[in-house]
């Protein structure tokens, strides 16, 4: 008998949805167990083949903490504030909070089709206002502590996003995303913080300017309070 792939999974991927066979609850009684993984940045395009490829590892790892008894959190959610988006919105005249809605919509569709066990009910949006307030919270703790400040340096621009890219985004001296020269001049950007909170508090300010580092800013959510633990920052 052929197998029916789509139909069989299709079946099952319904039942986890309606029986939320992965939402979690706080439960004091397991081991706990976080997995993040880089949050998309949603573009027209969908995903590509690396959205899985790090997805597929993770979710293996999600399962089989369930299976060993461990409350696992496995979130998604959308790295969506970006100029692409910006520069695509007004080259064809339609408001960027249509398209970045259309583009998640599609991305989240394409997910629950490859049937990864996310907590549909915790997904969170960089675009909603209920998120970045606590990243636009944490830079203000910062700047009042003293600890952001800006610096000239040398950054690739991409002539046709009109954006600072990072290192990984930039392919045989062109953007990656739209394949428009990149060249090299000096900015001065306020996101940078003296050396001994650049790694724990760089979960907003690189990940807001950088997609390479959309892992930190979303993780920003989740620790904001860890942050302000370990560095002292009091509200």
């Amino acid at each position: 008998m052929k197998y029916d792939y789509k139909a069989v999974e299709a079946k099952w991927q319904k039942v986890w949805e309606d029986e939320k066979t992965f939402h979690v609850e706080i439960d004091h009684k397991k081991p706990k167990f976080y997995a993040l993984v880089e949050f998309p940045y949603p573009s027209g395009a969908g995903l590509h083949v690396g959205h899985p490829r790090s997805y597929t590892a993770l979710d293996v790892v999600s399962r089989k903490r369930r299976q060993n008894g461990y409350n696992v959190l496995y979130p998604m959610g959308w790295d969506a504030f970006g100029l692409p988006t910006e520069n695509f919105a007004m080259k064809n005249h339609i408001h960027p909070a249509i398209v970045t809605k259309k583009n998640v919509d599609h991305f989240r569709e394409q997910l629950k089709a490859l049937g990864f066990s996310f907590d549909w009910d915790r997904e969170i949006n960089t675009t909603d206002p209920e998120y970045y307030k606590w990243t636009q919270w944490i830079f203000l703790q910062l700047y009042k502590k003293g600890l952001a400040y800006k610096k000239e340096m040398n950054v690739n621009w991409c002539t046709g996003c009109k954006c600072v890219l990072a290192n990984e985004e930039v392919v045989n001296g062109v953007c990656e995303r739209c394949g428009s020269e990149v060249v090299h001049h000096r900015r001065r950007h306020p996101d940078r913080l003296h050396h001994p909170l650049r790694h724990p508090v760089r979960c907003y300010l690189h990940g807001r300017l950088s997609r390479a580092r959309h892992a930190q800013g979303v993780a920003g959510k989740g620790h904001h309070q860890e942050c302000r633990r370990r560095q002292g920052l009091s509200g």
